[in-house]
């Protein structure tokens, strides 16, 4: 007899738990995959007088919070958003000053974070209509005339942001292309580095020449990348010594496309 108690008993449990084993492991799932506190990204100059900031949807949280400061030491942190959209533009920003951002995540109850800070400095200067073109991935097409802008800011710490712009062309087989670095503004001698890629970095002032060769008798790629050369710009010599940084402008010439003397 009490082996068919124990048989009824057996099958009891059985339905009981296949009745619950969804919430049970849903239950589970939830404790073992808290969300990731990481660090937002930050956009400085879409626009100008505003900054905008954004993070990876991360499933594991409910909602997100960013926090902003003004100084670095001691973070004092103001909660500027509260929601579960995955970016924010912050338009209470005043040109030229410092700010700090840092991201939370709350699941429940139960708040995550918040991260390290991200660095950002807001400007009263538009980005080109070739940005972002800060790598090469994202190199932006040369063509004569094309405008950008550099910069770079630090602030008190150390902390810097330095700005790169990367283009990319296509020279016929047997030519060789000069590329002038125009009508710059707000940089001084010395300011800005330019690098051809596979051939090294060398400074480039105004109205100073990138000369790129293709001894190939195929048209080839090449890219190149203009940015702020530090040790100068944040010197006695350079633009961004005096205020911790400076915004300035460019404006990219065609100086020469021509055949080439193969050796």
């Amino acid at each position: 007899m009490s082996r068919y108690i124990h048989v009824a008993i057996g099958l009891v449990l059985v339905v009981v738990l296949s009745g619950c084993s969804g919430g049970l492991f849903a239950d589970l799932g939830e404790n073992i995959i808290p969300p990731v506190v990481v660090t937002p990204n930050a956009v400085p100059f879409a626009a100008e007088e505003q900054i905008t900031l954004s993070w990876d949807e991360d499933p594991g949280a409910d909602l997100y919070l960013l926090y902003r400061d003004d100084t670095s030491t001691p973070l004092v942190p103001t909660l500027i958003y509260v929601g579960e959209a995955t970016s924010y533009v912050d338009t209470d920003v005043v040109a030229n000053r410092n700010y700090y951002y840092r991201l939370a995540k709350r699941r429940g109850d139960r708040i995550f974070g918040p991260s390290d800070f991200v660095y950002a400095v807001a400007t009263d200067t538009r980005q080109e209509a070739s940005e972002p073109n800060d790598q090469l991935t994202n190199a932006a097409q040369f063509v004569d005339g094309v405008a950008g802008t550099l910069h770079g800011f630090q602030d008190g710490l150390g902390s810097r942001l330095i700005d790169q712009d990367c283009y990319r062309t296509t020279v016929p087989g047997n030519h060789r292309l000069i590329v002038r670095f125009a009508e710059a503004t707000d940089f001084t001698s010395g300011d800005v580095d330019v690098s051809l890629i596979g051939d090294g970095v060398q400074p480039i002032d105004t109205n100073g020449e990138l000369r790129i060769e293709n001894y190939s008798l195929q048209p080839q790629v090449f890219f190149f990348c203009f940015t702020i050369n530090e040790s100068n710009f944040f010197s006695g010599a350079g633009a961004g010594a005096a205020s911790g940084g400076a915004v300035g402008g460019y404006r990219l010439r065609q100086a020469d496309l021509g055949s080439l003397t193969l050796p």
